[in-house]
């Protein structure tokens, strides 16, 4: 994610464990988010559960995790970016 221009990028906790086409998900993900706002992600992540960085109350560090994915540091199972 680059601070020259206003991109936004998804981030999303994998539940089900045995999910392994994460390429087709990402294409359903796209195609609805542009179907319905005629926008495209520049970013979709997905991470394993219980790994987003939350406050203590339990709301998600939407900072912190721009910070982490930005860094390449979360865990990554699968990343699509757009080109």
């Amino acid at each position: 994610v680059s601070d020259k221009e206003d991109q936004f990028a998804i981030i999303a906790e994998i539940i089900e464990e045995n999910l392994e086409d994460y390429k087709t998900l990402s294409t359903l993900i796209l195609k609805s988010i542009n179907e319905a706002h005629s926008i495209t992600p520049n970013t979709i992540a997905f991470i394993e559960k219980k790994s987003l960085p939350k406050t203590t109350s339990g709301k998600l560090k939407r900072q912190k995790a721009r910070e982490l994915l930005r860094e390449g540091k979360l865990k990554l199972l699968y990343k699509w970016q757009q080109a």
